[in-house]
């Protein structure tokens, strides 16, 4: 390979000194259209990973407190058994 490569290399923020990548790679500040673009999906992922939690915790508790909910075991229930390794995730 000589000097005449047309492979594009990415500077990195160590050979430039800065904190991101240059122009083509990285777009900084984010332009108006694309920043206000990128609210709803982050709030759709923030909604997401807060309903799974609830869901998760819901579980679990209902798993650690099922004598006071059921009078007999409640391991026979076929659906229960198939919940079960979810919740161990």
């Amino acid at each position: 390979m000589d000097g005449d490569s047309t492979t594009t290399t990415i500077v990195t923020n160590t050979t430039t000194g800065g904190q991101y990548f240059e122009y083509p790679f990285s777009i900084d500040p984010l332009e108006p259209g694309l920043r206000s673009g990128l609210i709803a999906p982050g709030i759709f992922g923030l909604l997401s990973v807060v309903s799974t939690t609830i869901l998760l915790a819901f579980i679990i508790w209902r798993f650690i407190s099922w004598r006071k909910h059921y009078r007999t075991y409640i391991g026979y229930v076929s659906l229960t058994m198939s919940i079960a390794p979810l919740a161990a995730c």
